[in-house]
């Protein structure tokens, strides 16, 4: 059954709702328009607004949600979605400002807070020596202060060090792009980092920047010896050796608590991570992390905040949420939906080719086949084909958005952003919401404008002031730096032995000298050590892939039957091309809990039958529905239906759902059940043991109580294998 009422928005919210994605239904025909159903909370309100600057649309949006809260509205009921985390670190500045409540949800924003960037520049810097644009981050910011043309000097140095050439082939270079980036070995990239340890020609740079690059070189060298700690250990000594933990204590309350909140979650973070075989490295954190800003993963944590407080996030987290009102600021040109493009195949390796697309059959069915046009041609198709559907999932997004609200949506934009140099103006979707709000269903606060040919951004102009070069550090938190460093050096002319600090080494003493090679000697230790393991690691001729301490049941089948690949696919995992056979299996797996009365909780994937090869077509899937009715059980009534488990098996907490569990009336015993729509060699007598086993544990009950049977659903054959073997096994273990 299609849903047809929508019982949270109110009418004149769902009308928006429908008018913005209009296009979603021309492409999916047999979705309706959502009608209000009485949710009892009246028409909803809508409000369209478009200001001149950013400036001036951020400062309507905290009176807005000011003025809603004086209405007897808590804060907790206001939710501000935006397209992406810096846009919600911008209203949460504004906000906090006014002395606003606030609290921030999800980990997108978490990796945008200013301190989270530096910190994991800092981190990827010594992971990787070629990961030059965190280099340059680091270098060119308030702490080192390199300036460009020492930088530039720096990056001439490492060109030559790897066989490059230096500036004066810049001509050259630039042509030979292309070639250099297609297939070039990581051996021969580019490093800025190995560079500060062979600066060559001194004369080259600044007297400052020889300082300072000798100051960077040696502090990388040392945290480079510490990377085979505990991976939150690193991470906090990278902290307070940096003194990133004291810089972001500094600054305006509502900043420096955020700051600090940002880093404390960021290390929570670190510390609840595991690779899938157990280890744990600083490359796959940081891996893990790029995998959550470009595939806007959920890592269910947020920043801390008071109970009653306006909700700020993204508007993909918001996605199953909803609030009594809600306000979508800064929809216009080029802000929303905002965020990074996203690589396309071919001309991005790393990126899904075309084959392996699971749409490839429906959106994309349109790409033209290679014939007399030039290549250009068809990639220009392709590139259009991707542009049409990025726009369709724009709409999807704009559709979440307005569809949380429950008794109010705003909606808001602006022509000049904070540093445009171009006018932005109203996106597609603030206007779709403006002529509504014309048309009847809502109201319009404010509309400015068009800006006059060759008008100047009014808000850049006055809030940009001129580039200096090197950074210079604000005064106030530099005065506060001072004030910090003399109250140190106060207590350690009277305390020199202070806890944490390496005692002041004075003529005639040993004790300082002694601390420094004791501390210089458990480094070499360390180093040693990891150095011998990494030896053992590269000799060793097997390598042992640890299973998961929890695992499915399939996969643990999977190891038991054939632990060599699944070795392989944990050590190197490899992609999968879609499966329709598959995606049938599910559809008859959810056909029967249906008929059996039963309403499934799950996501598809979730469901057995999603690793169901056998039905091979619909009309396949069709005759099997068929077959099942005229099974041995189609009469019959089970006491569960996908039925969850969660087993203790050889120390590893086994996961899965059995298909059906029926019980003899006359004997009380239960017969568990397992659905086959393949054929009957591809049994496997170890998942009915296992489902014995956990269905036993659920009950109670001694697992002799317990039978169990493959039903081969296309011919009606019900086949009892014995268990007793496996079941030995499973209890053994």
């Amino acid at each position: 059954l299609s849903l047809s009422e929508n019982r949270r928005s109110g009418p004149r919210i769902l009308e928006v709702a429908n008018r913005t994605s209009h296009h979603l239904r021309e492409v999916h025909t047999g979705a309706r328009s959502l009608v209000a159903g009485d949710n009892g909370k009246g028409q909803g309100r809508v409000v369209s607004a478009l200001f001149d600057t950013y400036g001036a649309e951020l400062d309507w949006l905290v009176h807005e949600i000011e003025a809603t809260h004086r209405g007897s509205v808590q804060w907790k009921q206001i939710a501000v979605l935006c397209a992406t985390g810096q846009q919600v670190l911008a209203v949460d500045a504004a906000l906090r400002r006014r002395g606003v409540p606030t609290q921030i949800v999800g980990s997108a924003v978490l990796l945008a807070q200013p301190a989270v960037i530096e910190l994991r520049s800092m981190l990827e810097v010594i992971h990787d020596p070629t990961a030059n644009p965190a280099f340059v981050r680091l270098a060119t910011g308030a702490r080192w202060r390199i300036d460009a043309r020492d930088l530039a000097a720096l990056g001439d140095r490492a060109a030559r060090l790897v066989g490059g050439r230096g500036r004066s082939d810049q001509a050259e270079l630039s042509a030979a792009l292309d070639d250099a980036v297609a297939g070039s070995d990581v051996v021969d990239s580019v490093s800025l980092t190995e560079a500060l340890d062979d600066l060559g020609d001194l004369d080259n740079y600044s007297f400052e920047a020889v300082e300072r690059f000798s100051a960077m070189a040696a502090e990388l060298r040392g945290f480079r010896r510490h990377v085979g700690e505990p991976l939150p250990d690193l991470v906090l000594r990278v902290m307070r050796s940096t003194g990133l933990e004291v810089e972001a204590a500094l600054g305006p309350p509502e900043v420096s608590g955020q700051q600090q909140a940002a880093l404390a979650t960021l290390l929570d973070l670190a510390a609840d991570f595991n690779e899938i075989d157990g280890r744990v490295t600083l490359g796959a954190f940081l891996s893990r992390l790029r995998d959550v800003e470009r595939f806007d993963v959920d890592l269910d944590l947020d920043m801390t905040g008071p109970a009653d407080a306006v909700q700020l996030l993204t508007v993909h987290k918001a996605k199953g949420l909803e609030f009594g009102y809600v306000f979508v600021p800064f929809v216009s040109d080029g802000a929303f939906p905002g965020g990074r493009g996203r690589s396309q195949w071919p001309s991005s390796p790393s990126t899904v080719p075309w084959p392996l697309r699971d749409d490839v059959t429906d959106a994309l069915g349109s790409f033209p086949t290679l014939g007399a046009s030039p290549r250009a041609m068809h990639h220009d198709a392709y590139l259009a084909v991707l542009k049409e559907l990025t726009e369709l999932e724009n709409e999807r997004l704009a559709y979440v958005a307005f569809t949380r609200a429950e008794r109010a949506l705003a909606v808001s934009g602006h022509w000049w952003g904070p540093t445009q140099a171009k006018p932005r103006g109203p996106h597609a979707f603030l206007t779709a919401v403006h002529e509504a709000c014309l048309d009847g269903f809502g109201e319009v606060a404010h509309w400015a404008e068009p800006p006059e040919d060759g008008a100047v951004n009014p808000e850049g102009a006055a809030s940009r002031p001129a580039i200096r070069w090197p950074v210079e550090s604000d005064p106030v938190s530099h005065g506060l730096r001072l004030e910090a460093a003399a109250a140190v050096t106060a207590v350690q002319a009277h305390q020199p032995a202070l806890p944490g600090l390496l005692p002041q080494s004075r003529p005639g003493t040993r004790g300082a000298q002694d601390a420094a090679e004791r501390t210089q000697v458990a480094e070499w230790d360390l180093l040693s050590a990891a150095l011998i393991e990494e030896a053992r690691t590269r000799h060793a001729r097997a390598r042992v892939v640890r299973l998961p301490d929890t695992v499915s049941a399939s996969l643990l089948m999977h190891a038991i039957a054939n632990p060599d690949a699944v070795a392989m696919e944990i050590a190197r995992p490899m992609p999968r091309p879609p499966a329709p056979a598959a995606t049938r299996g599910t559809e008859f797996h959810a056909w029967i809990e249906a008929r059996y009365g039963q309403q499934s909780l799950l996501d598809p994937e979730d469901l057995p039958g999603a690793a169901e090869h056998g039905i091979v077509s619909d009309q396949a899937l069709v005759d099997l529905k068929a077959a099942f009715e005229r099974g041995p059980y189609a009469s019959r009534a089970p006491i569960a239906v996908e039925a969850p488990f969660a087993v203790l098996v050889a120390g590893r907490v086994v996961n899965g759902r059995i298909d059906a569990v029926f019980q003899d009336a006359s004997t009380g015993r239960y017969d568990v059940i397992d659905w086959k729509t393949g054929s009957a060699p591809n049994v496997d007598p170890m998942q009915l043991a296992l489902y014995r086993l956990a269905w036993a544990n659920l009950k109670g009950v001694s697992v002799d109580d317990v039978d169990a049977a493959f039903v081969m659903v296309a011919t009606g054959e019900v086949i009892r294998p014995s268990t007793s073997a496996e079941m030995a096994r499973l209890l053994a273990s």
